[in-house]
């Protein structure tokens, strides 16, 4: 059901074999990655936690749980995480990718990346206020988030507050000069 892209229908299925197996490691790892698809980030965490915990010797299981960690900006617990990988025997290859991509993710202090979707989302919803707030929160946090910068942008040109507008749009500008949209 998933690969065919009917995540109700395998979200349902994938909770039916927990109600019957509440440790499947499979299974929590496969809802879990469902999960964090859909944006419920503690619920994909906590899912892909009891997978590891299951079945320790799954690299594969690491690397997501430990990625989703990264990407949501738990850098303590990722980083804790990546020890306990190496010591459950993780090949060398996926730990160094593990902490290139977290020590990657710190020196670029990027937003995690439901909040990046949740801005994204009220975008697309025409709620151009609440982008505004949330952009603005993000931002506090992340000001080099480039494309938080351009989101704000568009939603105060939608407002017709153009000044402001161009405003973001010259930090887009500022954090990737490459950017041809700006």
């Amino acid at each position: 059901a998933y690969n065919e892209g009917d995540l109700d229908s395998a979200k349902t299925l994938y909770r039916d074999i927990l109600k019957m197996a509440p440790l499947h490691p499979r299974a929590n790892h496969d809802l879990g990655m469902l999960l964090g698809v859909l944006r419920h980030t503690e619920d994909s965490l906590a899912l892909l936690k009891v997978a590891v915990d299951q079945k320790p010797d799954s690299e594969q299981f690491w690397f997501d749980y430990v990625s989703k960690l990264t990407v949501e900006n738990h850098f303590k617990q990722a980083r804790a995480s990546i020890e306990q990988a190496y010591k459950r025997g993780v090949s060398k290859k996926a730990i160094a990718q593990l902490r290139h991509n977290l020590n990657s993710r710190i020196e670029n202090q990027e937003a995690p990346q439901s909040k990046i979707d949740a801005v994204l989302m009220h975008y697309q919803a025409g709620d151009y206020h609440r982008v505004e707030s949330l952009s603005l929160q993000v931002l506090k946090e992340f000001p080099r988030q480039q494309f938080v910068w351009k989101i704000l942008s568009g939603a105060l040109r939608k407002m017709n507050r153009l000044d402001e507008s161009v405003k973001a749009a010259r930090k887009v500008v500022e954090f990737s000069p490459n950017d041809a949209e700006g």
